[in-house]
């Protein structure tokens, strides 16, 4: 396969050339730069995985249908892009970005290969009501030379596509943010984060400030291109790509919390009269695209990388290391992180700390080694990065097994790749050949592993050396789980010597559990046959074959994110179908006066899951339902009627005294229900 990028030493071009090899791995990659805007640092250290061949000519003079002779694919980005100064430049706008564009698409024609070309979304102009790709022509109103240029050159694509049978696609592009070693500061986003790094006022246009426009964050537009070429989506059909409309002001905003003292200076312009417009992503999520780009964390990426190069005393919370976003004081004068949800946490705005624990008794403290899985968790990994590196935990030894993302978490993971002691992204055979994967790195005395969606607390690895220092070869400690909604709750009690837990659910939390090095050792690896309940089954061999019991350490050690695409809540029935053998296989360790007993507690159990459930039924005043439900749970364990704590339970809850905690049974269904 041989894919060729004009342009690929700019902003889009240096990113994607980069990605491409991991998501195609036998890509032959041809890029073709004029190098005008003398972007030569994008070629240094492309990953040494790709096959690269680089030629310095220019799409107007080329010899195109050779260079494009045996190509599968030309993803067209060379393009004059600076909307403003197009004002003063429009014959080489009209020549480099339609005239290029022309001789690019016949050259496709003629050599057999499909063409993806990068239009933009302001060829819409001022529009009153959101747009999408079914917008009339006649509607359209593109107001630089650019724009025009970029319209006219869809025009001729689809023109093209219609009457020739040109495989190709037209892309719009939202104003692109986001970092890339072959970036330019010209356009809204950048500039900005540009002149606030800079102590410069960020210049806006006079009546823009509270216009929306689309905005697409670098890494959706990369992942777009690559999901277009895997699909072989060269329909002729235009598609918008943005990963979010939002306004001027919150932008501003979002620059201000991490650079202070950033301030406005409004300015004219040619394009004044392109006031708001919202566009529609739609038709390209329909085939299967999923946007996962994140405007503030774009935007303190591209902050962050200015900033160690240019660091400002004014900027507040400012962190050595990549990712960081700035703090913010509360009322109450306490420091927390500014408000993205999904960056909130103790680990941001802060650096990786040298070696700041001391032993314990004098004694160097135990190796841990954490083993993070991750595929395709680009929204989640940083933040479970940061939390395992920013432990201060001096003897730590952490590894990340990818299964060949095509994501932003091979970006992710190479910001961090100095402090890892080992990282991998290639394709595996599921989430336990990665663990296992992960462990065979490992030289620890003691191991855990945390998934990419979740995070450890503040010295959650100074507290499990401690227990482990005082003899505990497998301990688990308090896990807070947050589901966006829902908010934050503690994991329910531990289930000490009942074995009867042990059966009938899940009863300790991956997250915050730790084990010794010699136990793996004798009772593991992970099976790689199970998809669902790796770690429950792992724990029932210590708990049933190495007859032990985990030691509680009573403080927060992680938290478990719920979120639409992790497993518990996507795919919880098939956690259920799952673990029925599992438990059938470790019931038979127990004595016949134990599987009596552990039938009776299913029994109760099942009668409480309904009783629970007849109790939200009569809260929505479903009665019939509800007395169904009740006369069910006295079926199926008639004593239910004598358990008190569920009876009040039911009364808390019906009274609505029962509100601090979500529905566990909605995210940790009961195995046998």
């Amino acid at each position: 396969m041989r894919i060729v990028v004009t342009g690929a030493l700019g902003h889009i071009g240096s990113r994607l050339i980069r990605e491409l090899p991991a998501v195609f791995p036998e890509v032959e990659i041809v890029m073709l730069d004029n190098l005008l805007t003398q972007r030569y640092c994008s070629l240094f250290n492309l990953p040494a995985s790709g096959r690269y061949r680089f030629l310095q000519d220019d799409v107007l003079t080329a010899d195109l249908p050779s260079i494009f002779d045996g190509a599968t694919v030309v993803i067209h980005l060379a393009a004059i892009t600076d909307a403003t100064s197009s004002f003063g430049n429009k014959k080489a706008v009209e020549q480099v970005n339609f005239k290029g564009t022309e001789k690019v698409a016949k050259a496709c024609l003629e050599s057999n290969c499909a063409l993806v070309f990068v239009s933009t979304t302001s060829v819409y102009g001022s529009q009153e009501k959101e747009v999408d790709e079914n917008c009339p022509v006649s509607d359209l109103k593109p107001q630089s030379p650019y724009a025009e240029a970029k319209l006219r050159s869809e025009q001729l694509v689809r023109k093209l596509a219609e009457e020739n049978g040109l495989a190709g696609v037209v892309l719009r592009f939202g104003t692109i943010l986001g970092t890339a070693i072959g970036m330019r500061f010209h356009t809204a986003v950048n500039k900005f984060c540009w002149q606030a790094v800079m102590g410069q006022p960020l210049t806006v246009w006079k009546t823009a400030l509270h216009q929306d426009r689309p905005y697409l964050d670098l890494g959706d537009a990369v992942a777009a291109i690559m999901f277009v070429v895997q699909k072989k989506l060269y329909d002729g059909h235009v598609y918008n790509v943005l990963t979010t409309n939002t306004s001027v002001s919150r932008i501003v905003d979002i620059i201000s919390a991490r650079v202070p003292d950033t301030r406005i200076e409004f300015v004219d312009t040619e394009i004044m009269n392109q006031l708001s417009y919202h566009v529609s992503s739609k038709r390209f999520s329909d085939q299967g695209f999923v946007f996962k780009g994140d405007l503030e964390q774009g935007i303190g990426g591209t902050i962050d990388w200015l900033m160690r190069a240019c660091p400002r005393e004014s900027a507040r919370g400012r962190s050595g290391v990549p990712g960081c976003v700035a703090l913010e004081e509360g009322d109450d004068g306490t420091v927390g992180p500014s408000s993205s949800p999904d960056l909130a946490g103790w680990m941001w705005g802060r650096e990786i700390p040298e070696h700041v624990v001391p032993g314990l008794d004098g004694e160097p403290l135990p190796r841990i080694t954490v083993v993070t899985p991750s595929y395709n968790q680009g929204d989640y990994l940083e933040t479970a990065i940061r939390s395992v590196l920013l432990q201060g935990y001096p003897n730590l030894e952490y590894i990340i097994i990818d299964g060949g993302s095509t994501d932003n978490s091979l970006e992710i993971i190479k910001r961090y790749e100095p402090w890892l002691a080992y990282w991998v992204s290639q394709k595996d055979r599921g989430q336990a050949h990665a663990i296992n994967k992960g462990f065979a790195h490992a030289t620890g005395d003691i191991y855990a592993y945390l998934n990419s969606d979740d995070f450890y607390e503040p010295d959650a690895l100074l507290a499990c050396a401690q227990a482990f220092g005082e003899g505990h070869p497998w301990i688990s400690g308090r896990v807070r789980c947050w589901q966006e909604g829902a908010g934050d709750f503690r994991f329910p009690e531990l289930p000490g010597n009942s074995f009867t837990k042990w059966l009938l659910s899940c009863p300790i939390p991956q997250a915050g559990t730790f084990w010794s090095a010699d136990l793996h050792r004798e009772m593991g690896p992970f099976r790689e046959d199970l998809n669902y309940i790796i770690d429950y089954e792992f724990w029932l061999r210590f708990r049933f074959i190495k007859k032990i019991e985990p030691f509680l350490v009573d403080r927060p050690i992680a938290v478990y994110r719920l979120h639409s695409q992790s497993k518990t809540v996507a795919q919880s029935s098939a956690f259920i179908k799952e673990s029925r053998p599992v438990r059938e296989e470790y019931k038979q360790c127990l004595t016949s006066l134990q599987r009596v007993w552990l039938w009776g507690a299913s029994r109760h159990r099942k009668a409480r899951v309904r009783g629970a459930k007849a109790v939200a039924c009569l809260k929505r005043g479903e009665c019939r339902a509800a007395m169904r439900r009740l006369l069910s749970a006295f079926a199926i364990w008639p004593p239910v009627l004598a358990d008190l704590k569920g009876i009040c339970l039911a009364f808390k809850e019906l009274a609505g005294r029962n509100q601090d905690n979500p529905d566990l049974s909605e995210m940790w269904p009961e195995w046998d229900e």
